[in-house]
């Protein structure tokens, strides 16, 4: 009976140091639990540091030349910095029509440039750097091959295969086009134009880009075209007169393209200066002959005079031509309108002495190298003069003006006084374009 109250109270002593132990560990578990779970109420934020974009300055400039040759493979950029996204690729041989300049962070000049796309005008527009494309010269221009134009008349053999005694027969051009040369046999290349046109055509024939000559004051020009027209005469002796033979004569009297005066000039600005119209404007009076203000799209301007014949039939045909531009060595000469309390010294008195007669007066002086020209009414309260232009040839100084009556004293101009640096003045006339009175003037 002994034995077995010992054995009993052994395994109850056992039973609970295991007990004892088992919870422990759990009071462990939880503890671990307890430290490695945050509580409901800790929130845990993470903060993410913004790095403020990278801004590249870019500095926009105006361009001189209106297109560059790309004569090597090239990416073109969405912004000018070579880790640009790329928009298109080039192929050597590529005419670039330039838009403006840029400069950014090293100074390097970057070209924002259109290029020739034939299916759609997508991705055609980006960013080139100028160290990667050339000037236009005599020892590069035939090196062109996309971005080449064909003028209107030329003529054309359609079709993709070559074969000089299958060929087609030729048909003319009715428009430009801008094309792409796909091969060269013989004399004759495969030009691939918009929409996939392929057709061949005489090397001969093919527009290859011409070098553009340094234009002076391109910008006023092409902004004042009041001044354009009033700086023409200046280079007047510059015109180049376009003969025909008689046999000549009969074929263009036959040709299509010269029934009208517009066609007629698109083809002889395409087909004889190798060039393309941005603009034209009728500048004369008569309208046979007819003389036209042409201005191209590399900015060059020209006057062209043409002339309607009627035998054997009604034709077009140009005469004359001159380049605004020639040799570059054209000023834009500028004059001013002043009032006599602006002068001083001896040119104010020359001016007062005028101004003090009763009748109408027409004077010219020059004083310390400058020209000055007064026109002034008479002394009725009504008579009123205006400026219409200046023209400025061979040191003769012709100036239009106009004549009114005017019942509203607001609007009278009892004088008109230039001022302009013309050089030596040989000679000032008079042209009296407009009178808006009925009396006569002295």
């Amino acid at each position: 009976m002994f034995n077995i109250k010992i054995a009993w109270s052994g395994l109850f002593v056992l039973i609970t140091i295991m007990i004892v132990l088992v919870g422990c560990e759990d009071e462990k578990k939880a503890a671990v639990v307890k430290e490695v779970e945050p509580s409901e109420s800790e929130v845990v934020e993470v903060v993410e540091v913004e790095q403020e974009p990278e801004i590249i300055p870019i500095n926009y400039e105006g361009y001189v030349q209106t297109r560059r040759l790309v004569n090597k493979e090239l990416d073109l950029l969405a912004w000018p910095h070579l880790d640009a996204q790329l928009v298109n690729q080039m192929l050597p041989g590529t005419l670039v029509s330039i838009e403006y300049a840029a400069t950014t962070t090293n100074d390097e000049r970057w070209l924002f440039v259109t290029i020739p796309t034939y299916d759609c005008p997508c991705n055609n527009r980006g960013w080139i750097k100028e160290a990667d494309s050339e000037e236009i010269t005599e020892a590069n221009r035939m090196s062109a091959n996309n971005g080449i134009a064909i003028y209107m008349g030329a003529m054309i053999y359609e079709g993709a295969e070559f074969d000089p005694e299958a060929l087609s027969e030729p048909i003319m051009a009715e428009y430009n086009m801008r094309g792409v040369i796909i091969e060269v046999q013989e004399d004759y290349a495969r030009i691939m134009t918009g929409g996939g046109r392929e057709f061949w055509m005489k090397k001969e024939d093919i527009g290859f880009p011409i070098p553009e000559p340094e234009r002076q004051f391109t910008e006023e020009y092409q902004r004042n075209l009041d001044g354009l027209l009033e700086a023409f005469p200046s280079v007047h002796d510059a015109a180049v007169d376009v003969t025909y033979e008689d046999s000549e004569l009969q074929t263009l009297a036959k040709h299509p393209l010269h029934k009208t005066y517009e066609s007629t000039l698109e083809l002889y600005v395409g087909s004889k200066l190798h060039k393309e119209i941005k603009s034209y404007q009728t500048i004369s009076d008569a309208v046979n002959p007819r003389t036209l203000l042409v201005i191209m799209r590399d900015h060059s301007i020209f006057k062209i005079t043409m002339e309607m014949r009627y035998q054997p039939e009604p034709f077009w045909i140009v005469t004359s031509y001159m380049d605004f531009y020639e040799n570059g060595n054209v000023a834009f000469k500028q004059h001013v309108l002043l009032s006599v309390e602006d002068l001083t010294d001896e040119p104010k008195l020359w001016a007062e002495r005028l101004l003090q007669e009763e009748g109408w007066e027409k004077a010219h002086a020059t004083f310390a190298d400058q020209t000055y020209i007064l026109i002034k009414t008479s002394s009725d309260a009504l008579d009123s003069v205006e400026l219409e232009g200046i023209e400025v040839a061979d040191g003769v100084v012709t100036v239009r003006y106009q004549v009114y009556e005017h019942r509203r004293t607001e609007l009278v101009n009892d004088y008109v006084l230039i001022e302009a640096d013309y050089g030596n003045v040989s000679e000032v006339s008079y042209v009296e374009t407009y009178r808006g009175m009925n009396k006569e003037i002295e």
